[in-house]
């Protein structure tokens, strides 16, 4: 039982313990077992927390994107999502602490032998606790609602003041009256109006602000309507406001979500700018199906007032607009004006703006007046003060003046006010690129994006001198906020877009495009409706082969209603359909509002509208069409053209137009009302064609007007052989017919016009009375067959005409209207009138007869018995031109007498045969005096003639004449025995010019000299039998007379035997103003001979006889208001003035010169020159030999000296071998100072061998001088004084031990206060230019300084010099002294300034062949001085020279746009001495803008580290010096020139400039420089023999001016493919290898060549060769004005090869010295323009109507005629062909 006690005792025991293990020991087990294995798991658990922490992270960096996206939609992510991130951050967080206790853990213990238990444990511990908290987090960020965001509520608006509204006390209670009528609880809607520009829109703003304020609304949103509403656009903006995302894709849909949203909430909606009524239902907002109170009930007024105000008013609406009747179509309840404001809150806005300084006194009067015209508009009172705020008084008054100008009617329901002060803004925005940025934004309207300004600016290329899109950007954001400043643009809805007020955009509605422009829109992403509004567009310049209408791009205009297309090469309007796309094939219906339609200039059109469509859709409505110089147009339109709505038809100077329409297209003109056609020389009908058998009845119902005008071979309006053909007009009011001389008949058939009444052939006739209409006009026809009426009569190349009429042609001719008889070229011709049809001649106004060999008499003796009373009157004849008439002998007879009551102009040139104007003599009778002698036109010949006068008194002239008689062979001009008739006929003449009359001796007796009272202008030249000019016999020597008392002008010129001008003594000439004697070697006496017992002016000769030396100007004579004075040539004068001459002779001469006066002794004594200095200005001193000084003051009084020479402000002297001193001051004290030359501006010294100074005594200074040229004086060291004894500072010992004197040019004691430009050339013995201590006063001002070829000078000056010029030098050049070894000395130069370097303004620099030139300065000129302002640099010939410029120099060139150095020599190692190559790679010229270079430069600048920028901004390029072999054309290099645009290459060996695409790369970049030249020259390139090879890749497509000369291989310009569509000017000289110019394929293309000049190439036979192709049977220079060919002895014509060549608009053809040039061409040559030739010095003018017969005819009197001296034909005029007739 005790054992059973026991063992049950142990059982439970047993079981108490194991129970008790079970509680105790196990969880202590666990948990040792746990602490156990988390020290061997902490490895696995790192390693899992690694992977969970970046699932973390990666969820952290999913949900930041999430919010981000969130952020830029406008919305916020949910709470718990931003909860999730804050956690997600704190357990990253907590993850790199783990880290720092993880490298713990990896730390062993027992010095490294085993690893740290405890901290294993804690690490691993912590690392289970982090990953039971991240799980929740992965799960939550795992869901599939996790990420949600919300958008934002509206901002609230600002509670500060509206910007840009103004508190002025006048629009306080507007504000007042908006307020409460937005808190009364029955008004819904109110309405703000007033004129635009007045301040509706700030207003606005304003009480938005206020109801915010006061919090009258839970939400206040603001949208902009505009005149084009776009719902979509105004419904975004009112829900971007609200904070509401509209999902619907309809109006509709969006307006259903927007008004549910509106009626939940208390919402005040502002829209502005209104301009039409607005359906608010369709656009969302709940108001439009309610009733106004005025129509409600009584019974629902009554439910209204029970009803809350929460309740009554949800929503209420604000509008703006102008129009008050669009605010009532609305239904408004409250409509509340905007006035203008007072004038002084107009003033006090200005002044607010401009600042105080509007109060000055020069301002106010025009500022009030400006703020007056502003009509009290805030816009436009901002809009003018901004412009104007800091500008001068001149700008506001100009402004004002733009104010008052009125306002484009185009710019409807603006105010003039406010349209003129928005004009004045953008005219005073500072730059063009300012104003086409605001230009760019209007085309882009309203709240556009700056990034959309951005990118069509770069693609307009409007931002100068940008290279990256963020430099783009940040112009693009500068622009746009000065245009905010200036008011023309306002902010946008938000960041990043602008917008404007309404009467600022100025709606597109006019456009103009080139090809280049449309390519460019094309190609970048512009708006479709960018071109919505454009009513006008001007397409123009589309060129090349493929030159089409650009069709599709027409779509965009869908409102166009005028297309213009001109001046392009576009062969067909509309494509035919097979070579049109499907999607142009309907496009006629998208240009359905085009109305109008004008064609300017399409060379290469040949049809308008061609047959099949699309061209009979396309413009189907057109109304207007206007068709102007389309040379290649044949027709209008094929035959089944349509022309149904057109109304007005236009079409003008269509040289290739044969005939206007088709039958067909005829009949389809039925509202056709105006048709006008002038100046279509080709034009034979203007119905034809195909189609005549469709129908006999063509009716133009509703034509008015039909205008035919200068249509030459218009013979009929339709030439249909079917008489039974009608054409009926039933409303044909007005028919003009002008100058159509072909215009035969009407039509053929029958012709209906019951309206019409009257036919018109001059525009300001009264017409001709119409019965039937084809009869009046074959009436009118035959009789201007007859010439019956004309006016204008030209007659030209007609070498066969003998007579113009052999009958008497008053039985069938009527001239009684003719006012213009021209003949000319006329080569048999004998006479020109017969004395009946003289008579007839009674309105007749100019008579001209030019290069008619055997013309004989203008009016013939036969028929003499009709002429009543034996005199021949024209009563209105003004003009009379007789020239290059050989055998011309007389005007008419002399049996009865002429009058010319109206003749103002008589010309009479090279008619040698003619001795008199009416002649006694018969023809007969001076035939038989000249036959016997040579038939070489000289004097002697005539000599035989008995003496009669040219005119006798049987001629009475009565007005104001201008006489000109030249190379006519008479004795004397008028009758000695004066006649009252003749006296008549004296009295007339006012301008009297005679040249190259040999036989004339003298002009006048003294009988005819109270009859000169008219003459003004007296002109004699090259008469070499001239003695004198008024005969004095008769008269009495102690009788005085004065004479010519009206004469201003006389000059006296190449007369070898004039003694003098008149024999007699003479008081004065009181008008003359200006004398000239030139050439005239025995005149030394200009009117009286000396007095007997006057020895004053006798010598002792050498020999010991007395030598008499006579004055020019006698004691007696006196010119009173003579101004200029020249005397030349005088080869025996010895004195011009005598020694006693009368008070004041040339008291106002201003001008006196003096030239090739070889024996002239001296200008004047010393009593003469203190007369003369008094208004002398200008004095000229030319080659006189035998002169040796000027002016002598010694003999002058001191108070006259100190006032002599006080006006002169020029002196020259020239080439005076003799001359020594310019002034002479013997006599004159040394202590003596003088001022003299006071005014003297400009003094040049020139060519004087002996001159030694310019004066030996002390002179103070030249206080007016500004420009000073000494030039080749090698004899003169000192301009002044010698050197004050005891001054040693320029005294050196010289090599033999003794001093040499070294005297500079300037002394101390001169003074140069004005002195701007200095030239120092030749002085061969000038050491030294500047004294060491110069005055105080000298060269401060002085700008330029030219120093050349003085072989002895050594340096340009000094550091005391260079300290005075640094501050205005501006252009300094040095060339060919060859001593001068550095040319600045810088020493302690002086400098104004506290710190740093001087800045100077040096822009140009030129220093030239200097051969011992080894500095430019003697040190670097760091911190000395500075060359910011240097611009043009150019080095020549330096070999001695180490580095050119210092890198303290160098890195200056900030202003540099010139740079050239050549020739420098072996010896120069770098142009810029660099410290590095890294200050070399800084190394950038940014304005550099022309540059020289050698092959010696491109090689150093290849291989060096130079930024490739370097020459970005070049645009002139010299490259020269290639004489490598072989000499390779740098194409690569070029292309670091990226705004390159001329090109000269110069003395190189290139036997290629463009070489052929076989030897060059595939890389385009290699040939891209050649798409930027517009302009090349080639200078001796020894070695090329074309420019353009064949193959070359490109022709330089742009190029526009060329010059070639002396290119001595050259064979050709180019060979046959080459192009030159762009070139306008081409000059090609000294090619003494060239054959011919072009191939006859070249040039076709120069379709823009205005002017072409070929000089001195020896074997050039023609300018274009034949290809042999059949291309070139028509070449047409349709540009081509000026044509110039001189010294090309081998040319034989202009083409060898039988073309056709039209040159539509050349005016000047000169061909000089050719003397094998006997044709043109030897096809045909069209020049519709006539030319005009005259002989003038050697020079031919001619008439041309056909140039081939002209230089043919030309060529054949060159071989045998001498050349002639003609001059003075001013009267010539139009367009001119000149050939030199140099050849024997």
């Amino acid at each position: 039982m005790a054992g059973c006690c026991i063992a049950g005792g142990t059982a439970v025991g047993t079981a108490v313990v194991g129970k008790c293990t079970e509680i105790l020991v196990d969880p202590l087990l666990k948990l040792i077992w746990n602490r156990i294995t988390r020290v061997f798991k902490s490895g696995s658990n790192v390693k899992t927390l690694k992977e969970k922490a970046g699932k973390l992270v990666a969820e952290k960096q999913r949900v930041l994107q999430f919010t981000e996206a969130a952020g830029r939609r406008g919305e916020e992510a949910a709470l718990n999502v931003m909860n999730w991130l804050t956690s997600a951050e704190e357990y990253i967080g907590e993850l790199e602490k783990l880290g720092d206790d993880e490298d713990k853990a990896k730390k062993k213990c027992f010095a490294g032998l085993c690893p740290n238990p405890r901290a294993r444990y804690q690490i691993s511990k912590k690392v289970e606790e982090y990953l039971e908290a991240v799980a929740p987090l992965l799960e939550e960020a795992a869901g599939s609602g996790f990420l949600v965001s919300y958008r934002l509520p509206p901002k609230e608006i600002s509670t500060g003041a509206a910007e840009g509204f103004e508190q002025f006390e006048s629009r306080m209670p507007t504000l007042n009256r908006v307020m409460e009528a937005l808190r009364s609880a029955s008004v819904d809607k109110i309405g703000i109006h007033g004129l635009p520009g007045v301040g509706k829109t700030m207003l606005a703003k304003e009480v938005a602000r206020q109801a915010g304020e006061e919090q009258l609304f839970d939400v206040i949103v603001m949208a902009s309507v505009k005149k084009d509403p776009d719902l979509k656009k105004i419904q975004g903006e009112i829900a971007d406001k609200l904070g509401l995302q509209l999902q619907g894709e309809t109006e509709f849909g969006r307006a259903i979500q927007l008004k549910g949203y509106l009626n939940k909430k208390k919402i005040l909606v502002i829209l502005d700018d209104i301009w039409a009524r607005l359906d608010l239902g369709e656009l969302g907002i709940p108001f439009e199906n309610k009733k106004s109170e005025a129509s409600s009930t009584e019974e629902e007024q009554m439910l209204c007032k029970k009803k809350t105000e929460e309740e009554q008013m949800q929503c209420k609406i604000l509008l703006t607009s102008r129009d008050l009747n669009v605010l009532s179509r609305m239904g408004t309840r409250e409509n509340i004006e905007v006035g203008t404001l007072q004038a002084e809150e107009a003033w006090a806005l200005l002044k607010r703006i401009v600042g105080d300084e509007v109060e000055n006194s020069e301002l106010l009067p025009t500022a009030k007046e400006i703020v007056g015209k502003c009509a009290g508009l805030p816009l436009a009172v901002e809009a003018v003060a901004k412009a104007l705020k800091g500008k001068d008084a001149h700008v506001w008054r100009d402004a004002l003046v733009q104010l008052k100008r009125p306002c484009p009617e185009s710019f409807t329901g603006i105010s003039a006010n406010v349209y003129s002060a928005i004009e004045l803004s953008y005219n005073h925005l500072g730059g063009k690129e300012l104003q086409q940025t605001f230009l760019l934004c209007c085309l882009l309207g309203h709240n556009s994006s700056i990034e959309d300004l951005l990118m069509y600016g770069i693609g307009l290329d409007l931002f100068g001198n940008v290279k990256t899109t963020g430099e783009a950007r940040d112009r693009v954001l500068t622009l746009v906020s000065n245009l905010k400043s200036s008011s023309l643009l306002l902010d946008g809805r938000h960041n990043g877009l602008f917008d404007m007020h309404d009467i600022v955009v100025p709606r597109l509605e006019k456009l103009s495009l080139t090809g280049n422009d449309i390519e460019m829109i094309r190609n970048r992403p512009f708006p479709e409706n960018i071109f919505f509004h454009v009513k006008s567009l001007e397409v123009r310049c589309i060129h090349g082969d493929s030159a089409a209408l650009p069709i599709i791009f027409l779509e965009r205009f869908c409102n166009l209603q005028k297309l213009q297309i001109g001046c392009s090469e576009i062969k067909e309007l509309f494509p035919p359909v097979a070579s049109t796309d499907s999607s142009e094939k309907d496009v006629g219906g998208r240009l359905h509002k085009i109305t109008k339609l004008e064609l300017n200039q399409l060379l290469k059109l040949n049809y308008i509208w061609k047959q099949g469509p699309p061209s009979n859709l396309l413009f189907q409505n057109v109304k207007s069409l206007k068709v102007l110089s389309c040379d290649s147009l044949i027709s209008l339109s094929e035959s089944t053209a349509s022309f149904q709505n057109l109304t007005t038809l236009s079409v003008k100077s269509c040289e290739g137009l044969i005939n206007l329409f088709s039958f067909a297209t005829a009949q389809s003109l039925v509202q056709l009302q105006s048709m006008s056609v002038e100046k279509c020389h080709s034009l034979t009908e203007i119905v034809g064609g195909e189609g005549v058998g469709l129908a006999d009845v063509i009716v133009f119902s509703k034509l008015k007007v039909l205008k035919l005008k200068g249509l030459t071979r218009l013979a009929s309006f339709c030439s249909t052989n079917f008489t039974n053909f009608t054409f009926n007009l039933p409303l044909l009011e007005a028919l003009m017919v002008v100058q159509c001389p072909k215009f035969e008949t009407f039509c053929r058939g029958v012709v209906r016009t019951p309206s019409l009444q009257r036919i018109f052939t001059q525009q300001d006739d009264e017409g001709r009375e119409v019965v039937e209409l084809n009869r009046t006009i074959n009436q009118l026809y035959k009789e201007k067959v007859g010439y019956a009426g004309l006016q204008d009569l030209n007659l030209s190349e007609f070498p066969w005409l003998m007579e113009v009429w052999n009958k008497n042609p008053k039985q069938f001719l009527d001239f009684t209207c003719l006012r213009v008889l021209k003949i000319c070229n006329c080569g048999n011709l004998r006479y020109l009138l017969t004395p009946s049809l003289a008579l007839s001649l009674a309105d007749l106004r100019t008579l001209e007869v030019q290069n008619c060999e055997m013309i004989e008499k203008i009016i013939t003796e036969e028929g003499s018995t009709e002429v009543a009373e034996n005199k021949m009157i024209f009563p209105l004849l003004v003009t009379i031109n007789l020239g290059s008439c050989f055998n011309l002998t007389s005007f008419c007879s002399a049996s009865y007498g002429l009058e010319f009551p109206s003749l103002s102009d008589m010309r009479i040139i090279d008619c040698p045969k003619m001795v008199t104007f009416p002649t006694t003599f018969s023809t007969v009778q001076v035939k038989e005096a000249v036959e016997g002698g040579s038939k070489e036109r000289t004097g002697k010949q005539y000599a035989d003639i008995p003496t009669e006068p040219f005119f006798s008194g049987q001629v009475e002239f009565s007005s104001f004449l201008r006489l000109v008689l030249s190379l006519v062979n008479m004795q004397q001009i008028f009758n000695r025995q004066l006649s009252s008739a003749m006296s008549s006929v004296i009295q007339s003449v006012g301008y009297l010019t005679v040249f190259g009359c040999d036989n004339l001796k003298y002009l006048f007796t003294s009988s005819m000299i109270k009859s000169l009272g008219q003459l003004v202008l007296l002109a004699i030249r090259d008469c070499k039998m001239m003695k004198e000019i008024i005969v004095t016999e008769g008269i009495a020597e102690e009788e005085e007379m004065m004479f010519l008392r009206n004469l201003e002008t006389l000059r006296l010129e190449g007369l070898p035997k004039l003694t003098g001008f008149c024999h007699r003594n003479c008081s004065v000439f009181p008008s003359l103003t200006e004398l000239a004697l030139v050439k005239c070697p025995l005149l030394e006496t200009f009117i009286s001979s000396p007095t007997i017992g006057d020895t004053s002016h006798v010598t002792t000769s050498k020999n010991g006889e007395n030598a008499c030396k006579s004055p020019l100007f006698d004691a007696k004579v006196a010119f009173p208001c003579l101004e200029e004075l020249t005397i030349t040539g005088l080869e025996n004068l010895r004195i011009i003035w005598h020694h006693q001459p009368p008070a004041d002779p040339f008291r106002k001469l201003k001008s006196l010169v003096i030239g090739n006066c070889g024996k002239l002794l001296t200008i004047g004594s010393s009593d003469i020159l203190e007369r003369l200095c008094k208004s002398l200005e200008v004095l000229k001193v030319i080659a006189c030999d035998s002169l040796e000084k000027i002016f002598e003051l010694g003999e002058v009084s001191i108070e006259s000296r100190t006032k002599s020479l006080g006006q002169l402000k020029r002196l020259e002297i020239r080439d005076c071998k003799m001359m020594k001193e310019i002034i002479v001051t013997e006599g004159i004290a040394e202590e003596e100072e003088m001022m003299f030359l006071r005014n003297l501006e400009i003094l040049r010294l020139e060519g004087l061998p002996r001159l030694t100074g310019f004066c030996h005594r002390n002179c103070s200074e030249f206080p007016s001088l500004t420009k000073l040229a000494l030039v080749k004086c090698p004899l003169l060291e000192t301009f002044i004084s010698s050197p004050t004894i005891g001054d040693t500072s320029h005294v050196r010992t010289s090599k033999n031990g003794e001093n040499a004197y070294k005297s500079p040019l300037f002394d101390a004691k001169v003074a140069f206060p004005c002195l701007e430009e200095l030239t120092i050339i030749g002085l061969e013995n000038l050491r030294i230019i500047w004294h060491h201590q110069p005055h105080a006063a000298s060269f401060h001002n002085l700008k330029s300084l030219v120093i050349g070829h003085c072989g002895k000078l050594l340096t340009v000056g000094s550091s005391d010099i260079l300290g005075k010029l640094c501050k205005s030098l501006e252009v300094l050049k040095v060339i060919a002294c060859h001593s001068v070894e550095m040319i600045f000395a810088l020493g302690e130069v002086y400098i104004e300034k506290s710190h740093g370097a001087q800045d100077t303004m040096l822009s140009e620099l030129n220093i030239e062949n200097l051969s011992r030139l080894k500095h430019v300065w003697n040190k670097d000129p760091r911190d000395i001085l500075s060359f910011q302002n240097l611009q043009s640099v150019r080095a020549v010939g330096h070999p001695n020279v180490q580095n050119m410029f210092p890198a303290s120099v160098a890195m200056g060139f900030q202003q540099l746009e010139e740079f050239g150095l050549v020739n420098r020599g072996i010896e120069t190692e770098r142009v810029v001495a660099f410290e590095g190559e890294e200050a070399a790679r800084r190394f950038v010229v940014p304005r550099l803008k022309a540059l020289s270079l050698t092959s010696d430069d491109i090689a150093m600048i290849c291989n060096g580290e130079f930024p490739e920028d370097l020459f970005s901004n070049v645009k002139v390029l010299r490259l020269l010096c290639y004489h490598n072999e072989p000499a390779d054309f740098p194409s690569r290099f070029i292309e670091r020139f990226f705004n390159l645009e001329k090109l000269f290459i110069g003395c190189s060996s290139f036997k290629e400039l463009f070489p052929s695409v076989a030897s060059i790369d595939c890389q385009e970049k290699d040939v891209g420089w050649q798409l930027r030249i517009r302009k090349l020259t080639l200078d001796a390139l020894c070695n090329l023999k074309y420019i353009w090879n064949q193959g070359s890749p490109s022709d330089l497509p742009n190029l526009k001016s060329l010059k070639v000369q002396r290119c001595d291989c050259l064979i050709s310009l180019s060979e046959s493919t080459a192009s030159f569509r762009n070139l306008t000017t081409l000059f090609v000289t000294s090619c003494q290898k060239l054959r011919n110019l072009f191939s006859s394929t070249t040039v076709q293309s120069l379709v823009h060549l205005q002017t072409m000049r070929i000089e001195q190439c020896k074997l050039l036979s023609e300018i274009v060769r034949d290809e042999g192709d059949e291309l070139g049977h028509v070449i047409v220079f349709s540009k081509l004005k000026v044509l110039e060919l001189k010294c090309l002895t081998r040319l034989a014509s202009f083409c060898s090869a039988n073309f056709t060549f039209e040159l539509p608009l050349l005016k000047e053809l000169i061909v000089v010295q050719c003397p094998n040039f006997e044709t043109f061409c030897h096809g045909v040559v069209r020049t519709p323009n006539p030319q005009r030739i005259q002989l003038t010095e050697e020079v031919n003018l001619w008439h041309s109507v056909e140039l081939n017969n002209t230089i043919n005819q030309l060529y054949k009197k060159m071989v045998r005629i001498e050349p002639f001296t003609v001059s003075n034909c001013n009267f010539l005029a139009g367009p001119l062909l000149i050939l030199s007739s140099t050849a024997r």
